[in-house]
């Protein structure tokens, strides 16, 4: 007999992470467990071009279609009913630390400004052949006005520069810019180094949970710098983030999917 007002809580596991390949001597490439389970990455980025945008999938969510791809018919015909059938799951939380930090990429002459580096957890639709995103770099920027209403699961911005005064700065607001510290670390706030986050977005087959990050050169509007932002003046940034996802698994995505119409 059923309690009354009884609720039974969902199963819930840690996911599997991708993890990044280590290329070092004393690190065995073939063997999982001598490589880190974060991710990290290094972008340029420059006052003279366009925003860089990076999206990283940060569990083993890939659609079955890339799982098999390449693999030998003898192969497919030994996985289980598990292995095709299209599961979902139910995304339940999200812990983490992260690490941004920069250096110039040349001498700075004038006016290097700063970064703005804008960070977003969310799901999306991605290519069944590929597992990557389905969108293209800018429909994933995630400062664009256009995508400012998508559906994150996170977002945090956090700006970072030379971390010390210039002294070729030409006015008062290209002093300002050398203000911000150059990591995250250096703002003292755990806000800017560990995400928390609880949510119950369900993911279904062909959709992948990404960490997108997109980074811009600050002030926005060169005019602000006194117009002397040299195109050459830019920024080396690294990124690095340790985290784990907690889910819990749904009943099949049964259904035609892919011939309904949406």
């Amino acid at each position: 007999m059923r309690r009354r007002g009884f609720k039974r809580r969902p199963a819930v596991v840690w996911l599997p992470n991708p993890g990044t390949r280590v290329l070092h001597e004393a690190v065995s490439p073939g063997n999982v467990n001598e490589n880190p389970s974060d991710f990290e990455f290094f972008v340029p980025v420059s006052s003279a071009g366009e925003p860089q945008t990076i999206s990283i999938p940060l569990v083993l969510d890939n659609p079955k279609e890339v799982a098999q791809s390449g693999a030998p018919i003898a192969t497919i015909q030994q996985t289980g009913l598990a292995f095709n059938t299209d599961w979902g799951y139910r995304l339940r939380r999200i812990v983490g630390d992260y690490v941004l930090s920069c250096a110039p990429t040349n001498d700075q002459a004038v006016n290097p400004g700063a970064v703005s580096c804008e960070l977003g957890i969310i799901v999306r639709r991605v290519d069944p052949e590929t597992g990557n995103a389905a969108s293209t770099a800018f429909e994933q920027d995630v400062n664009t006005l256009e995508n400012n209403r998508d559906p994150w699961v996170w977002r945090r911005s956090i700006v970072i520069g030379l971390g010390t005064p210039s002294a070729n700065a030409t006015s008062v607001i290209a002093e300002a810019m050398t203000k911000f510290p150059a990591s995250n670390i250096d703002y003292g706030n755990a806000k800017y180094m560990h995400l928390d986050q609880k949510t119950a977005r369900r993911i279904g087959p062909e959709e992948r949970l990404f960490m997108t990050a997109t980074f811009w050169q600050i002030p926005y509007d060169a005019t602000l710098s006194g117009s002397t932002i040299e195109i050459d003046n830019g920024y080396g940034v690294y990124f690095k983030m340790s985290y784990r996802v907690l889910a819990s698994r749904v009943s099949p995505m049964m259904g035609n999917r892919r011939n309904a119409s949406r």
